[in-house]
Parts: structure tokens; sequence; C-alpha cells
């Protein structure tokens, strides 16, 4: 068995994409709502976080964002309440605002002309789409 991943499935040489050489061609889209906040309560599970935190607010500033891109994410939005946990002895909570400082530097790093390629190529080989899910 051979499990192959790229995100530039049209740079692959054309006989390693006839038929018999892989079996399937998926394309998985990036994340849709349900799967970031899965994601971003994974990533944030064992994290000490202020009362009122929302989630649900994150899922909708990362509108595009892929997973590596939402891990990322919560590692950089973690960064400077250890800091100063660390710097303090104290637990600090980690809160919206953290996220949302991240958030004004850190855009999602699949551009929407590379998702129109993609949708576009995967038309084009009518490749079947893995929807995303929990």
């Amino acid at each position: 068995m051979l499990l192959g991943a790229t995100n530039r499935p049209w740079d692959i040489d054309s006989a390693a994409m006839r038929s018999g050489r892989f079996s399937q061609k998926i394309y998985l889209p990036l994340p849709d709502a349900p799967a970031r906040k899965f994601m971003l309560e994974k990533n944030m599970k064992k994290v000490p976080v202020e009362k009122g935190f929302d989630i649900n607010k994150i899922v909708s500033q990362t509108e595009g964002y892929s997973g590596a891109d939402i891990e990322e994410l919560c590692d950089r939005a973690k960064d400077e309440p250890l800091l100063e946990a660390i710097k303090t002895d104290k637990i600090v909570l980690v809160s919206n605002k953290d996220f949302d400082r991240v958030l004004e530097t850190f855009p999602p790093s699949v551009t929407e002309k590379e998702v129109k390629q993609f949708e576009l190529y995967n038309e084009e080989l009518g490749l079947r789409t893995k929807k995303t899910k929990k």
C-alpha cells in the first residue's frame, strides 16, 4: 500500500497520475467550521483560559486557515501568557485577546487564488472530495 500527499498535485509527473498508480485520488479542502472548532479544542484542551473564552469567535475568525495554520495560531496565542507565567511564577490565562493579537499578523497560509486552483484541478480530474469532520 502506498499513500501520498501533496499540496501541488498539478506538479506531479503525469505518469504517476495514470490509472493503476494510485487507485484513489481525493481532494481534501480546507477545514470547515466544525473541523476548525475540533482542532482548536484539541490544541487548547489542557490550556487554562479566561472565563468567557469564546472558541466560536476564533472559529469564525479562522475561515480559510489550514490545520497547520490553526495549530500554529494556538501555539503563538499561548506564547505571551506562558512567558508571563514563567516570569511571575503564576498561572496566566489565555484569552481571546491573545488570539486577536496573533491574528492581526498571521494570515492563512493558503491564498484564495490557491484554493481556486485546487478546486479547478479537482473539477478537471473529477476527484472525490473528502468532507472534513470530527
